[in-house]
């Protein structure tokens, strides 16, 4: 019985430090999404000069931003582009994956899309390339320390518990 309880503390531990880790990664996997979509988008606007809906109609048919689950629904709302933006961004589903800081530089990104000529459109993504990526290497090294020790706190947590409770 007392080996059947360590074995149910340890896997309760366990579960919720592969929780925690997996949104860590998921958040560092979003922003590389976020700088990859950037990238693409000034490619675009540089090499193809596309509209702000020819743009959305390219990119929300990559697999590659499967985490920016907010790019089809700004698509679906194009013809009221600023009002989407604002609505889009207000759900609060998005802290599932970004934090309040991604999710205001994602606003200040789609919103500045298509206000200025070419040049002002590549400065804009130059700059939250910038921010995006200052980001992502703050992810890598959270993820790093913290997805090492975390599965190792747990099980630990889950022995002290069990000895506790025996």
């Amino acid at each position: 019985m007392k080996l059947m309880l360590v074995t149910m503390i340890m896997l309760v531990c366990t579960i919720i430090s592969l929780i925690y880790v997996k949104q860590i990664k998921n958040h560092t996997k979003s922003i590389m999404q976020m700088i990859l979509l950037i990238e693409n988008i000034s490619i675009l606007i540089e090499y193809k000069n596309l509209s702000i809906t020819e743009i959305f109609n390219v990119i929300c048919y990559s697999d590659n931003y499967s985490l920016l689950i907010f790019l089809e629904n700004i698509k679906n709302g194009i013809k009221e582009y600023h009002e989407t933006l604002n609505r889009v961004f207000a759900d609060k589903g998005l802290l599932n994956i970004f934090d309040c800081d991604d999710i205001e530089y994602m606003k200040g990104f789609f919103s500045m899309l298509g206000t200025s000529d070419t040049n002002g459109q590549l400065v804009n993504c130059s700059l939250y390339k910038k921010l995006f990526e200052k980001k992502y290497s703050q992810l890598v090294s959270i993820e790093k320390s913290k997805c090492k020790c975390t599965s190792t706190l747990s099980i630990g947590l889950g022995l002290v518990i069990s000895i506790f409770l025996i």
